[in-house]
Parts: C-alpha cells; sequence; structure tokens
C-alpha cells in the first residue's frame, strides 16, 4: 500500500485529475468546491458564467468558489490543484488510514454520573454540519427520546460540537437530490419541512434544562435555534453568523418569532439592514442576549 500510494503522487494536471477517482474517502465539501473551482480556473480561466439563482444551492455554491478566485492564472490555478490532490492522497497513508476505519457516530452521546446528557455533533472534518440524517429524527431527536424523556434519572442535557467549530449549518449535500435532472421539487420540499419541523421540534418539545456548548463558531440554523436553549454558554472564539438574505432564505428554528424577543426590535431591525450577515462575537452576545456566559477553550469541561 506504501509502494502505491507513492508510485500515485501526481506530479502533473493530467495525473492529478486521475488520482483524485482514487481517494477512499470522500472529501467534505468545502474541499469539493475548491477542486471544483481550481479544476475550472485551470481549465478555463476567470469565471464568466452568469450567476445561477441563491435557491440553487449547489451551482450557486460552485459559482461562488469559483468567482472567489478572482484572476488567478490558469498556470497557479493548476499548481494548487495538483497541491490539493496531494494532500488529499497523503492524508490517506496508511499512518492516517487506520483511524478513517475507527467506528464514528454523526452523534456521540454521554451520560455521567450526575444525570447529564452531552451530545457531541461529531463530523469535525465537514465542521459538523447538519445533514438531514441528523436533524430528521432518526439521529438528533431519537438520541434525546432514548436518553431523557426514557430515562428519568437524566435531568439535563448539553450540546456542543467537535474539533473548532460548533456547526457549519445545513450540510450541502442535503440538497444535491435537488440539482438532478427530473427532481420532483414539491416532494423535496414536503421532506425537507418535515425535516426541519421535527429538528427544531426536538428543541421546543425537551422537557427537561438544555444548555448549549457553543465552543467555536455557529452557522445558520446552529444560531437560530440558540434562543430556544435554556442556557447557552459561548466560547470567546466562538462566533454568530446567519446569512439568511445571502442565501436568499427565510428566517429558519422560529427565529422570526424568538430573535426580537431576544434581541430587542431594535436590534434585529439592524440585522435585516445588515443582510442577516453580520457576524456576532466577544462580548456582543451577551449584549444581545444571545448567550448568558463566556468561557475560555481550556474551561470547556
Amino acid at each position: 500500500l506504501n509502494v502505491v500510494l507513492l508510485s500515485s503522487v501526481p506530479n502533473t494536471f493530467e495525473e492529478a485529475k486521475l488520482a483524485l477517482s482514487k481517494l477512499r474517502k470522500e472529501p467534505d465539501n468545502d474541499i469539493k468546491l475548491k477542486i471544483y473551482a481550481l479544476f475550472k480556473q485551470a481549465t478555463e480561466g476567470n469565471c464568466t458564467k452568469q450567476r445561477p439563482g441563491r435557491l440553487d444551492f449547489i451551482n450557486f455554491a460552485k459559482w461562488q468558489a469559483w468567482s472567489d478566485l478572482g484572476k488567478m492564472t490558469t498556470k497557479v490555478a493548476s499548481e494548487s490543484y495538483i497541491k490539493l490532490i496531494k494532500q488529499l492522497l497523503e492524508s490517506e497513508s496508511p499512518s492516517s488510514a487506520a483511524s478513517d476505519h475507527a467506528p464514528t457516530s454523526e452523534i456521540d452521546r454521554q451520560v455521567d454520573d450526575t444525570g447529564v446528557m452531552r451530545l457531541t455533533l461529531n463530523r469535525p472534518s465537514k465542521k459538523n454540519a447538519i445533514t438531514w440524517t441528523v436533524s430528521s429524527g432518526q439521529k438528533f431527536h431519537s438520541t434525546i427520546s432514548d436518553c431523557v424523556w426514557r430515562r428519568n434519572s437524566c435531568f439535563e442535557k448539553k450540546t456542543l460540537g467537535a474539533g473548532d467549530f460548533f456547526c457549519s449549518g445545513n450540510d450541502l449535500s442535503n440538497f444535491a437530490a435537488a440539482t438532478k435532472p427530473g427532481a420532483d421539487m414539491q416532494k423535496l420540499a414536503d421532506t425537507g419541512k418535515q425535516v426541519m419541523q421535527k429538528f427544531v421540534a426536538s428543541f421546543i418539545d425537551f422537557p427537561k434544562p438544555l444548555v448549549g456548548l457553543i465552543n467555536g463558531p455557529a452557522v445558520g440554523i446552529a444560531v437560530t435555534t440558540l434562543p430556544l436553549y435554556d442556557c447557552v454558554l459561548a466560547s470567546d472564539t466562538a462566533t454568530f453568523h446567519v446569512p439568511l438574505t445571502a442565501l436568499g432564505m427565510t428566517p429558519e428554528g422560529c427565529a422570526s418569532y424568538t430573535f426580537p424577543r431576544t434581541m430587542g426590535t431594535m436590534r434585529v431591525s439592524l440585522c435585516q439592514l445588515a443582510n442577516f450577515s453580520c457576524r456576532v462575537k466577544g462580548w456582543q452576545r451577551v449584549e444581545i442576549h444571545f448567550s448568558n456566559i463566556l468561557f475560555s477553550p481550556k474551561d470547556e469541561e
């Protein structure tokens, strides 16, 4: 295996294209977009395509990634593409492969002796992005039900994220089916509605104290659901970002109801003027009542 990996390290653009198909592990969405953008820049030059509609999530993300490369030369893009593929191959070396096959779960669950259950979003390579598998109730909702509603010994639940991110919001792969030819948009919309309703209901219907440990950046629905917690503790490295207008989305997670009651109508109006794209950090989180306490990452436990 060592010999195969070493001999397959790409040195040219064409070799890198072939090597990409040999990866054992599918790259996360950010890397996929970077690969796509560098490939397009290397083969076609600057992005001159018309911007897709913001509701066309996948194609818009691709367009944005390519456009962000600006006037990068095809030579630099080609070299960056080769370098990125090399890094991906090296990450699958025998020394790191052992950890790839270790059993993992998208949500880790622990209940301590005091009756506190801790749920950890465990997709650090994807910045703990939420898949419909997690939010549909197969994981998140049923975990709460099994461990708290049916176990009276559990009196409190804490939620946090693995790695340096709390949660980067919805995983783009949730919307991949919508880009396929002949996709039933009405059916997909109905499915998405049911998924989100059950996910948000997990917070609303939770019968015990619910604490959020925001250990890093939070994006999208990871922010809009924060007012549904009983208590929010935020790390001094955490930021809150809700790019609703930028994505052409309406507030989810009951935010149209909870934000004015949490922050006040004046601050919500300011957020609207800022296109819901401002990043809140530091003591601002306490001032706008988004968190109760600030803590240092070293004090997380």
